[in-house]
Order: structure tokens, then C-alpha cells, then sequence
């Protein structure tokens, strides 16, 4: 997410209200409150628990594309 290393909150928060949509269709119910929460988190201002969680959400993410990767066998 290019976003933040831009200091671009604004698409990042639009970025993860997407994300937290997706996951909440799919189940992915873990990585959608993380979203909820950055995105709730940025439209108050609180960029500071943006920047110390990201690392988390992107740990989930991956977690999350791998589980998906396994199962389509890719």
C-alpha cells in the first residue's frame, strides 16, 4: 500500500473501506475488523494508529492471500 509511504491517508482509507467490503462478503471477518478500524481510525485524524498498526494489517493480509492462494492451488 504505496499510500502511506506517500503519507496519502485519504486514498488509504478509501483503500481499506474497500478491503473491509470485500472481506465481510467473503467471511474474512478478522482482516475486515482490522480494516474497519484503520479506516474508522483515519477518518477521525488518528493517522498515528495507522501508521503503528499497519504492519499488523499487512500480516493479516498475507496470511489471508495465502490461505487463498492454497486453495485455489496457485
Amino acid at each position: 500500500m504505496h499510500f502511506l509511504l506517500d503519507k496519502n491517508y485519504q486514498d488509504y482509507i478509501i483503500e481499506t473501506h474497500a478491503m473491509k467490503s470485500e472481506c465481510l462478503y467473503l467471511g474474512i471477518n478478522t482482516l475486515a475488523n482490522m480494516c474497519e478500524a484503520h479506516q474508522q481510525n483515519g477518518l477521525s485524524g488518528n493517522t498515528n494508529y495507522i501508521d503503528m498498526h499497519f504492519n499488523e494489517i499487512m500480516s493479516e493480509l498475507t496470511k489471508v492471500l495465502t490461505v487463498i492462494k492454497e486453495y485455489l492451488g496457485k
